[in-house]
């Protein structure tokens, strides 16, 4: 109704938690007295903001433009009325996105322009020598804006130092594949190469086993890294995989299922987790799928019927 009556006038609205939970106008003239012609709630408050909407659209026009540039690395573009600014998310770090922008004469000054860039990207070996394992480790130059989650699935072989897919007995079958840009590689517990997380944290896949990512990922033919990578292995089709992860670890069910999982077998939360892994142990020695294996296990609901506004603690703490 606002936007409707103040047109012209009426910029946003928000929800604010200072000095309390409250929602909070902006309108470009006469901020409180417009809102008090239609509430007098203290739970609303208003305020006058400077902007150009006109001159705002202008500037907006002009990088969206650029960002279908095909080397401009502009994951997301944003448009704030209310502080007359408008937000850019880059994939690259400062000095890298700033050189694009030298070389192509964007204006990066303008005080109504903020940009968010990726931090330096970390080290590709948890440890140094294991470099010498492979002929290269291929990641993303850039960070991404989002993950598509379209649910992939395979193996990833080393074959002669490179990361490939392979068939289902295991056998290199051709595609090379690329990880994360945030994606580490190391040696886990029991001696197998292994992704991990930024700062060589948890391990989410390890190189052999089956697995499962979101995407699709695209792949940037043009960048450095991949050039020397089809130098090290060859012309053959990339995949990236990005952050992939065990299909053990996938297909591991909801604390939630667990928890009515207990309930309705009339078990502790911990019995009912120790059966269910089994359970999924089990179907993969049998060669069933990760979700496969999972939904034959256990299910989101269970058979326990529970009607309160607050779940119970799980049985047995």
């Amino acid at each position: 109704m606002l936007e409707q009556r103040e047109a012209g006038n009426f910029v946003s609205v928000q929800l604010v938690r200072d000095p309390q939970v409250m929602g909070e106008f902006a309108f470009r003239r006469d901020g409180s007295a417009t809102l008090a012609k239609y509430t007098a709630d203290p739970a609303f408050r208003a305020g006058t903001v400077d902007t150009d909407p006109v001159a705002l659209a202008e500037l907006r026009a002009l990088w969206e433009e650029r960002m279908r540039e095909r080397d401009a690395a502009i994951g997301l573009l944003g448009t704030n009325e209310r502080d007359n600014s408008i937000e850019i998310s880059t994939g690259l770090t400062e000095p890298d996105f700033r050189s694009i922008a030298r070389r192509k004469g964007w204006d990066l000054a303008d005080p109504r322009f903020e940009v968010t860039f990726a931090q330096p990207r970390g080290p590709a070996f948890v440890d140094p020598a294991i470099a010498s394992l492979v002929r290269f480790f291929p990641r993303e130059n850039e960070a991404a804006s989002i993950r598509l989650t379209a649910l992939g699935q395979g193996t990833v072989v080393l074959q002669d130092g490179c990361f490939r897919l392979a068939d289902e007995r295991n056998r290199p079958r051709g595609e090379l594949v690329m990880f994360g840009r945030e994606s580490h590689l190391g040696i886990d517990s029991e001696g197998y190469l292994a992704v991990r997380d930024a700062g060589g944290g948890e391990r989410r896949y390890r190189i052999g086993e089956p697995g499962a990512w979101g995407g699709p990922n695209g792949v940037d033919e043009d960048s450095e890294d991949v050039r020397r990578w089809r130098k090290a292995c060859g012309d053959d089709s990339i995949v990236n995989i990005a952050e992939p992860q065990s299909q053990r670890l996938f297909a591991s069910p909801d604390p939630q299922w667990v928890l009515d999982y207990a309930y309705t077998k009339d078990i502790t939360y911990q019995k009912a987790w120790e059966r269910v892994r089994r359970c999924i142990s089990a179907q993969f020695d049998r060669g069933r799928s990760a979700l496969d294996a999972r939904d034959r296990c256990i299910g989101q609901y269970n058979g326990w019927e529970y009607t309160g506004d607050e779940l119970p603690p799980p049985p047995g703490q």
